[in-house]
């Protein structure tokens, strides 16, 4: 299972369009390529010239693998995603090591992807600076706390629950004011016999929302 979650600088709609162009890239290579670390390194060759001033994307790449039980994954310049165990406990927080893409792109830079053990009853969330950084009306951000703890309380709940809980709780500390676009991604690692595993293997359960300021 291969996720990819991509935010660019600004609000335009060429920011949308620099977006746009570094998902197709990636979800393009990503049919050739098996390896995150080279699919990176040509998306970053594609867009050589391509981002104006001050334009960039970050992101975070990750694969699944039900096989070894493990996570690999990239980060460039995208907040932490975090892995928290059944107990509730974070487990191991995914940081960035990369730039974001499109900055120096003149210069060819390798990537390098991380790789993490996964167990049965893992919740893997990933989110854009949206989420944490969103502000009440008295100018408090939202953060990594309030996040985390939203998530721990709801995670014997069901993807789509879990980020239904926590769009509501966001909605609420803002009062409905959305200032940028907040996008969330929930995975489950199950062994309740998932489609294609046998029952003492992982499958995944995985749900994403998003919101557009």
């Amino acid at each position: 299972l291969g996720v990819l979650v991509v935010d660019s600088c600004g609000h335009s709609i060429h920011s949308a369009m620099l977006s746009a162009e570094v998902r197709g890239y990636i979800r393009g290579l990503s049919t050739k390529c098996g390896d995150l670390a080279r699919i990176l390194d040509l998306t970053e060759t594609l867009l050589r010239g391509a981002p104006g001033p001050g334009d960039f994307v970050t992101g975070i790449f990750l694969e699944l693998s039900t096989d070894n039980r493990t996570l690999s994954y990239i980060g460039a310049g995208h907040p932490p995603s975090h892995i928290i165990d059944q107990t509730g406990h974070v487990r191991a927080v995914l940081h960035s090591i990369a730039p974001p893409l499109g900055i120096g792109t003149h210069k060819p830079r390798p990537f390098c992807s991380s790789t993490v053990a996964i167990n049965p009853g893992d919740l893997i969330l990933l989110n854009t600076d949206g989420v944490t950084e969103a502000m009440s009306p008295a100018g408090e951000p939202f953060g990594s706390d309030r996040m985390l703890r939203c998530i721990t309380e709801h995670r014997r709940q069901n993807p789509d629950q879990i980020l239904n809980c926590l769009f509501d709780t966001l909605a609420d500390f803002c009062q409905g004011v959305s200032r940028d676009d907040t996008t969330a991604v929930v995975i489950k690692v199950d062994i309740a016999n998932p489609a294609g595993t046998s029952a003492s293997e992982p499958g995944w359960c995985s749900r994403d929302r998003s919101k557009t300021a």
